[in-house]
């Protein structure tokens, strides 16, 4: 397939989005994605942290749903570069990558 343009999915915004995993529901037009938004860069030496959102947007681009479904834990936890694996029936498998960060 030849790719016939590149249209800018979240417009007008102040912060950075990675790594978005993207799905469609069966019979649907919406899309549906789970990125990380980061507002500001790490520190000198430490890498940046961000939220876990999930957006749906329709076919004519607007977000028709925003909510965060994970904010991080300094010196615990983090998770990002989500994936999404679609099985039949409308069942998903999520992956994420995990980051154990401690600065002891």
């Amino acid at each position: 397939m030849k790719l016939k343009y590149i249209k800018h999915i979240f417009p007008d915004i102040q912060v950075a989005r990675f790594n978005m995993a993207v799905w469609q529901k069966s019979e649907e037009d919406s899309l549906s994605f789970i990125g990380r938004e980061v507002a500001t860069a790490g520190e000198k030496g430490e890498p940046d942290t961000g939220i876990l959102k999930l957006f749906e947007v329709n076919e004519d681009g607007s977000i028709i749903k925003e909510r965060v479904i994970w904010r991080p834990i300094y010196e615990g936890i983090n998770l990002e570069d989500p994936r999404v694996l679609e099985l039949p029936n409308e069942n998903l498998i999520i992956g994420l990558t995990s980051v154990l960060r401690d600065k002891k």
